[in-house]
C-alpha cells in the first residue's frame, strides 16, 4: 500500500394542470423606454411604410435589432454601440428570444440551444446587400459559440481559437474595400463548427465560394485591392527585406485606384493579427516566408510593362528590373517568364503528330497574360489557405451535430455589371428561394395539407428567376454563355459577339436584351449587365503556357499550388465558371435544406457609411425586396412551431402522469392522442394549438417557451430527488467506511507513521546499531516535529523559502559540522526541513538585537544522491549532493529522515565507519572516523573530530509489538446498573420508624446517588463513644525545581555562551523559541545552551513528614528526664546514598549546599532546621534575576 507523505500548508413531480394558465415570462413594457416595437408581427398597422418607419425609429435610437418572430432584422449602425461585452454576452445564455431583447447574441443563443436539445444540424442564413453588416454579425455568432460551448480540455480550446483565428486571415486574403464598404467580403464563405454529443467544439470546416480574383489587378477609383497586399506593403518589409517589398505606392496594383488608407483600418496591427492566425493554424515559418514571396511576386508582376515591338505589333517588356524581380520572386527563369506573358503557343495536328510552334502577343494581349497570371496566382494561393485552415480544424473525434454560418457576398447592382455581379446575384436569388420556401411557401402548404385552418398569402417566388439563369433546357444565361464560349474559344471579342446575339433572341417574361447588355429582373430589383468580357471570365481556362512557366518553378509552395499536368494533347471542355457556381450554389442549397435555418435579414441604412443617417427610401428599397410586410403576415397569421407527433410526444412525454412514469415514456396508444393529452395536462388554452394530420401546431412562441421550462423544471426535480437520494447513500456510505476505518485501526494500532517507521527500520534492517528509545513500541515517525506545515511554523515557512504547493514531509533540529581555523571541528544547531521537492537547512543568526532565521543550505531531492550512515547507534548523516557540497549533520531522527528520502527519492544508503565529506567547491575532503567507545556514559559524542559511540541495540533488533490495553469496563455503564447499598449498623437502640411520605402524582424516581444518600440518612445513628484527638496536618511539600541533564557535551565559542560537559546538570533560567535556553551551573556560571543539548530529570518533591501516631493515655507524672540528644544520620541511609545514581548524588548535594546556605543567611544553625522525626527539606532559594539577553549565534 502507497504512503501519503506530507502535510498541506496553513425526484420531480408530474405537471398538472392550472387553475389560471400563463405564457413564458412576456411582458410587453419590459422595457418602459422602448422606441417601437421589437417584434414587428406588433405593429397595428401592418405595411411596408409601417415597417420602415419603426426601423427607423429604432435605428435612431440606438436599436439595431427588431424580430420577425423568429427572424432577426439588423440595421448596419456603422460603429460600435458597446452592445457585444461579455457581460452581455453571458445574460443571453440559457434565454429564449422573448426574455431578453433582440440580439445577434439570442439568434446564436436559440440556434446553439436547439442544436443540443433537439439533436438538429442548425445554419444561420446572413443576407443583405453588400455594407449591410453581415461579416460583422457572422463574427459575433462565432464569438457567442466559442464562449457558451463548454471548454472541458486543452483541445477543445484549441478549436475555439482557431475558428476565431479564422476571421482575420481570411478577411485579410479575401475582403477588399469597396465604395460601399470599407471591408467589403469579396468572397462567399460557409463555416461549419461540429459538435461532440456534450455540445463541446471538435472542429469546422470553410467552404468557400466566388473570390473576385479580378480585384488582384483591377479597381475601380477609391477602392483598394484585398487588405493581405496593403498590410504586406506597410508592415512585412523589415521581416522580409530579401523581397523588395516597399510601401503601396510603388507597386501599380495596389496604387492604380489611389486609395491606399481607409478610415478605421490598421493596416499594421492587422497584419499582426494576421501572422499570429498563421501560427494558430499551423503554418511553418517555411511556408509563411513562401506566402509572403508569391505575394511580393505578384506585385512585381505587376510593375511589368510593356510596349511595341519595331514591327508595331509583337509586344516587348520594358521594365526588365520589374521581370527580374517576380522572377527571382517566384523562383523561376527570367527568360521562362518573359516567354509565357509574351508568346502563345499553339499546337496543330500534323499528320499524326502535332506541330508547336511560338506565335508572338501584341501589348493587349501581353498584359492580359500578366494579369492572368497574377490572378491564376493568387486564387491558387487563397484556395491553398482555406485547404489549411481546414486541415487544422478537422475533427479529431467523431462530430454528431454543426451549427453553419454563411456569410456570402450581399446583392450588388454597380454602375457596370459584369460576370462577376451575375454570379454573385445569382447565388443571393438562390438564398431568397430558400427563405421563400421555408418560411413562406412550405409553411403555407403545411396547413393545407395538415387540415388547418389558414387564409393564403401572397407572396413572389423567385424560382423563374433562378430557372432563368440555371437551366439547361430551355437554355438558360449560362448554358447560352457556354454554348457561345465553345464555339468560338480562341477569339474573345467574337465569342462575346455570339452571346449578345443569342441573348437577344431568348424570350422571359423578367429578361430583357438591347445593344450588347441584358436586364434581369431579379427580387432585389432590375440590373443591368454587360455581355462584353462575359465569355472569357466564364472560360476560367488557365494558359497552358503560364502553367509550363509555373511548373518550372522551385519554389515548394508553387508547386503544391499547381499539382495537374500540362496535357496540350487533351480536348475535352473544360467545366466552365458557371458550370463551377451552379455546382457549388446546389451544394450549397442541399446542406441548408438539410439544417434547422435561422435567419439574419441586415439592411443598409445609408450609402455614405454615416451613423446618424437613415435612408427612407433606400431602405424602403430593402425592406420591399427582402419580403419583410410577406413574412409578418405569414408570422402573424401562422403558427410558431409545427411538429410531428412522433417527435412532439418523444420530447414532453414527462408532462403527463398517463403518458410518463420515473422518466420513462409508458403511452402505447396512438401518438396522436398522447399529444392531446399532455397539451390538455399542461392547461394550454385550446386556442393555443391545433392538431393536424401528422403534426401538432402551437400557436406562439410564448406556449412552446412555457413547454420548454416545465420540461426543464420536471428534469431539475428529478435531479434533486437524484442528489438526495446519492447524497444519503453518500453519508451512509462514508459512516460505514469510518466505522470499518476505526475498527481496522483499533486491531492493527497502526497508522501512516507507524507503517513509515516499520520502512524506516526495513531500511537499516542488520546494518545498524539502533537506540532502545527507537524500538519502543510507542515511537511512532511524526514527520514534522517543529510544525512547520502549522500555524506556529509560519516564520520557519518564511526563513525556508517554501512555497504554498509544497509538502511538508519532515521537520526537526539538526546540527552541522562547522570547521574551524587551526582547530577541530564543533557542531552548531541548525533546523532542517524537507519537503515534497528540496531539503533545507536553517541557522539562526542575530541580526542587531533581534534572532533571524536564514536558509544555510538548500539542495533539491533529485540531487542528493546518497547517504551514509555510520554502523553504530550515533545521530550522524552524511548527505552526498550532486554539483555541491556533502552535508553532515546530526539529527535525533535521523532513521526517519533517512526512510523519508528513500521513499520519496529513492536514495541509496551506505553503511560505513568512516564519513569522507567532499567540498566540491574547494576540491577538499574531510574524513570522520566513527570508534566504539564502551566507556562511553551518553549513547554518542563528537569531539577531536571523531565519533564516539557507545554500544547499542543490536542491528538486527526489531520494534517490540504494542501492549494491549486491558478491557474496562465503562464507568457510565456501571452506574446504570449499580444498585443503591443501605449500610446497617447493630445499636442498643432500634431504628427509629420512617416518617410515612405522601404519594402524589407527580412524583417520580430519585436518581440512584439521592436515593442512597436517603436510605444511608434514613438509619439510626450509632451510639456515642470517646474518639482520639485527630493529628495535626501534615505540610504539603513544596515543589522543587525542575533539572535539566546536559546529553552531549557544548563547549562555548563565543561570547555568553556555556560550556558543559555531558552527564552535568543544570538550572534553566530562561527558555526562547528559537532553540537557545538560558542556563546555569551548580557552581554558579550562566550563559546560552542549546535546547536540544538538555534533557528534562523529573525530581521528587522534598518528603512529607508522615502523620504522628495517636497520643496514648495519660500516665502518672515522672521525674524530668534529661533531653534526649539530637537525631543522627543512620548508617543505613548513607549506604543507600552511596547507591543512589550519580545524577542523583549531585542533585542532592546540590539541595543540601542550598541548605547550609539558607542557615547561614538566616543565623541558625543547619542542625535545627528539621525537626527531629522528619527528613531534612532543602531550603528553598529566590532565583537569581538575570537580565534578558540575546542569543549569541554559533559561528560557521
Amino acid at each position: 500500500m502507497p504512503i501519503q507523505l506530507g502535510k498541506r500548508q496553513g425526484g420531480g413531480e408530474v405537471a398538472k394542470p392550472q387553475a389560471a394558465w400563463k405564457k413564458a415570462a412576456w411582458n410587453s413594457d419590459r422595457k418602459p423606454n422602448q422606441v417601437g416595437v421589437d417584434d414587428m408581427t406588433l405593429l397595428s398597422t401592418l405595411s411596408n411604410e409601417s415597417i420602415n418607419d419603426n426601423l427607423s425609429k429604432r435605428f435612431h435610437k440606438g436599436e439595431i435589432y427588431t424580430y420577425i418572430g423568429h427572424v432577426l432584422i439588423s440595421v448596419n449602425p456603422f460603429k460600435d454601440l458597446g452592445i457585444y461585452t461579455d457581460s452581455i454576452l453571458q445574460s443571453y445564455v440559457g434565454r429564449n428570444l422573448i426574455e431578453m431583447p433582440p440580439h445577434v447574441f439570442a439568434i446564436a443563443e436559440s440556434a446553439y440551444y436547439r442544436m443540443k436539445s433537439y439533436g438538429d444540424n442548425q445554419c444561420i442564413i446572413i443576407s443583405g446587400e453588400s455594407g449591410a453588416g453581415k461579416t460583422e454579425a457572422a463574427k459575433k455568432i462565432m464569438q457567442y459559440v466559442a464562449a457558451v460551448s463548454g471548454n472541458s480540455n486543452q483541445s477543445i480550446q484549441h478549436v475555439k481559437e482557431m475558428v476565431l483565428a479564422t476571421n482575420p486571415l481570411l478577411e485579410s486574403f479575401g475582403n477588399a474595400k469597396t465604395l460601399r464598404n470599407n471591408n467589403s467580403s469579396r468572397f462567399g464563405k460557409y463555416l461549419e463548427i461540429f459538435f461532440n454529443d456534450h455540445g463541446e467544439p471538435v472542429g469546422a470546416n470553410i467552404t468557400n465560394y466566388l473570390l473576385e480574383k479580378s480585384r488582384v489587378v483591377n479597381q475601380v477609383e477609391n477602392e483598394r485591392g484585398f487588405h493581405i497586399f496593403y498590410q504586406l506593403c506597410k508592415a512585412a518589409g523589415t521581416m522580409y527585406p530579401d523581397f523588395g517589398i516597399a510601401g503601396p505606392e510603388s507597386f501599380y496594383y495596389t496604387s492604380q485606384a489611389r486609395c491606399m488608407d481607409v478610415d478605421g483600418i490598421d493596416d499594421v496591427q492587422e497584419y499582426a493579427e494576421v501572422i499570429e492566425a498563421m501560427r494558430v493554424i499551423g503554418l511553418s515559418a517555411d511556408e509563411q516566408s513562401d506566402i509572403h514571396r508569391l505575394l511580393a511576386g505578384i506585385l512585381w508582376l505587376g510593375n511589368v510593362t510593356f510596349a511595341e515591338a519595331e514591327n508595331g505589333e509583337d509586344a516587348v517588356v520594358t521594365q526588365r528590373d520589374a521581370l527580374a524581380s517576380a522572377a527571382y520572386l517566384l523562383s523561376m527563369d527570367e527568360a521562362t517568364l518573359e516567354r509565357a506573358i509574351t508568346q502563345r503557343v499553339i499546337v496543330t495536328p500534323r499528320g499524326n503528330g502535332m506541330e508547336r510552334f511560338d506565335s508572338p502577343l501584341n501589348v493587349a494581349q501581353a498584359l492580359g497574360v500578366r494579369d492572368a497570371l497574377a490572378k491564376l496566382l493568387y486564387h491558387r494561393l487563397f484556395d491553398w489557405i482555406v485547404v489549411r485552415v481546414n486541415q487544422a480544424m478537422r475533427p479529431a473525434v467523431k462530430a454528431t451535430r454543426s451549427i453553419g454560418v454563411l456569410d456570402i457576398y450581399g446583392f450588388e447592382i454597380f454602375e457596370h455589371n459584369s460576370f462577376e455581379q451575375l454570379c454573385i446575384n445569382y447565388v443571393n436569388e438562390k438564398l431568397q428561394q430558400i427563405f421563400i420556401e421555408l418560411t413562406l411557401k412550405a409553411e403555407q402548404e403545411d396547413y393545407v395539407a395538415e387540415g388547418i385552418q389558414w387564409t393564403p398569402i401572397k407572396f413572389f417566388n423567385n424560382k423563374v428567376v433562378c430557372e432563368l439563369i440555371e437551366e439547361r433546357r430551355p437554355p438558360g444565361i449560362f448554358a447560352i454563355m457556354n454554348d457561345a464560349g465553345a464555339r468560338v474559344h480562341a477569339d474573345p471579342e467574337k465569342a462575346d459577339q455570339n452571346l449578345a446575339s443569342d441573348l437577344g433572341r431568348l424570350s422571359h417574361p423578367r429578361f430583357r436584351a438591347h445593344m450588347g447588355t441584358f436586364t434581369i429582373e431579379h427580387y432585389a430589383g432590375d440590373v443591368t449587365y454587360q455581355a462584353a468580357g462575359m465569355s472569357e471570365k466564364n472560360r476560367d481556362q488557365a494558359n497552358k503556357d503560364l502553367l509550363e512557366a509555373i511548373k518550372s518553378s522551385d519554389m515548394a509552395l508553387l508547386q503544391s499550388l499547381f499539382p495537374e499536368d500540362v496535357d496540350r494533347e487533351n480536348r475535352q471542355r473544360p467545366p466552365t465558371a458557371s458550370d463551377k457556381i451552379k455546382l457549388s450554389a446546389a451544394d450549397l442549397v442541399t446542406t441548408l435544406m438539410g439544417c434547422h435555418p435561422n435567419y439574419i435579414r441586415c439592411l443598409k441604412p445609408n450609402a455614405n457609411k454615416s451613423a446618424k443617417e437613415y435612408n427612407d427610401a433606400m431602405c424602403m428599397h430593402q425592406v420591399k425586396y427582402l419580403g419583410l410586410l410577406e413574412n409578418v403576415k405569414v408570422r402573424r397569421a401562422g403558427f410558431a412551431s409545427r411538429q410531428k407527433y412522433e417527435r412532439f410526444l418523444e420530447r414532453f412525454y414527462l408532462l403527463s402522469s398517463k403518458t410518463c412514469f420515473a422518466g420513462e415514456c409508458t403511452w402505447a396508444g396512438n401518438t396522436r392522442d398522447g399529444c392531446r393529452i399532455i397539451l390538455e395536462a399542461t392547461g394550454i388554452p385550446r386556442d393555443q394549438w391545433q392538431l393536424g394530420q401528422t403534426k401538432v401546431f402551437i400557436k406562439s412562441p410564448e406556449t412552446l417557451f412555457k413547454l420548454e421550462a416545465m420540461r426543464d423544471r420536471y428534469w431539475h426535480m428529478m435531479a434533486l430527488r437524484i442528489q438526495r437520494a446519492w447524497r444519503k447513500y453518500q453519508e451512509r456510505r462514508a459512516a460505514a467506511a469510518r466505522t470499518i476505518q476505526q475498527a481496522w485501526r483499533d486491531y492493527k494500532g497502526l497508522n501512516v507513521y507507524v507503517r513509515m517507521r516499520d520502512y524506516g527500520h526495513e531500511v537499516l534492517k542488520a546494518r545498524k546499531e539502533r537506540r532502545a528509545f527507537s524500538l519502543i513500541s510507542m515511537r511512532r515517525y511524526l514527520g514534522d516535529y517543529l510544525d512547520v506545515a502549522g500555524r506556529g511554523g509560519a516564520f520557519l515557512r518564511t526563513a525556508a523559502d517554501l512555497s504554498s504547493d509544497e509538502l511538508i514531509i519532515f521537520s526537526a533540529r539538526a546540527q552541522t559540522v562547522v570547521f574551524r581555523l587551526l582547530r577541530s571541528a564543533k557542531l552548531s544547531p541548525r533546523m532542517v526541513v524537507m519537503t515534497d521537492k528540496t531539503l533545507t537547512l536553517v541557522v539562526t543568526k542575530l541580526d542587531g538585537k533581534q534572532t533571524v532565521q536564514r536558509i544555510e543550505k538548500k539542495v533539491q531531492l533529485r540531487d542528493i544522491t546518497a547517504a551514509t550512515l555510520t554502523a553504530f547507534q550515533d545521530d550522524f548523516l552524511l548527505l552526498h549532493v550532486d554539483g555541491d557540497d556533502d552535508w553532515l549533520i546530526t539529527c535525533p531522527f535521523k532513521t526517519e529522515l533517512v526512510a523519508y528520502l528513500v521513499y520519496q527519492n529513492k536514495t541509496p544508503v551506505k553503511i560505513a565507519n568512516e564519513l569522507i565529506m567532499t567540498n566540491k567547491k574547494d576540491k577538499k575532503s574531510h574524513t570522520f572516523k566513527a570508534v566504539l567507545d564502551p566507556s562511553l556514559k551518553v549513547a554518542w559524542e563528537f569531539k577531536k573530530d571523531k565519533i564516539h559511540a557507545a554500544p547499542g541495540q543490536p542491528a538486527s533488533s526489531v520494534t517490540k509489538p504494542p501492549c494491549r490495553k486491558k478491557p474496562r469496563a465503562s464507568t457510565a455503564a456501571k452506574a446504570k446498573t449499580k444498585k443503591p447499598v443501605v449500610a446497617t449498623r447493630q445499636t442498643n437502640k432500634p431504628a427509629a420508624n420512617p416518617r410515612p411520605v405522601a404519594t402524589t402524582s407527580s412524583s417520580y424516581a430519585a436518581p440512584v446517588a439521592v436515593a442512597a444518600a436517603a436510605a444511608v440518612a434514613a438509619v439510626s445513628p450509632p451510639p456515642t463513644r470517646s474518639r482520639p484527638t485527630p493529628p495535626p496536618t501534615a505540610r504539603r511539600a513544596t515543589p522543587a525545581k525542575p533539572m535539566f541533564k546536559v546529553l552531549f557535551p557544548f563547549a562555548g565559542q563565543d561570547a555568553g555562551e556555556l560550556s558543559v560537559s555531558a552527564g552535568d546538570f543544570v538550572d534553566v533560567l530562561r527558555r526562547e523559541e528559537n532553540g537557545w535556553w538560558l542556563a546555569k551551573t551548580n557552581a554558579g556560571d550562566e550563559g546560552w545552551v542549546p535546547s536540544n543539548y538538555l534533557e528534562e530529570v523529573p525530581v521528587e518533591a522534598a518528603s512529607v513528614p508522615p502523620p504522628a501516631p495517636p497520643r496514648p493515655a495519660p500516665a502518672p507524672r515522672a521525674s524530668p528526664q534529661p533531653a534526649a540528644a539530637s537525631a543522627t544520620p543512620s548508617t543505613s541511609s548513607a549506604l543507600d546514598r552511596d547507591n543512589l545514581p550519580e545524577w542523583k548524588k549531585q542533585l542532592l548535594a546540590r539541595m543540601e549546599a542550598q541548605k547550609q546556605k539558607q542557615a547561614s543567611a538566616n543565623g541558625t544553625p543547619a542542625g535545627n532546621v528539621s525537626r527531629p522525626g522528619t527528613s531534612p527539606r532543602p531550603a528553598v532559594t529566590p532565583r537569581p534575576s538575570v537580565a534578558p539577553r540575546p542569543p549569541v549565534p554559533r559561528r560557521n
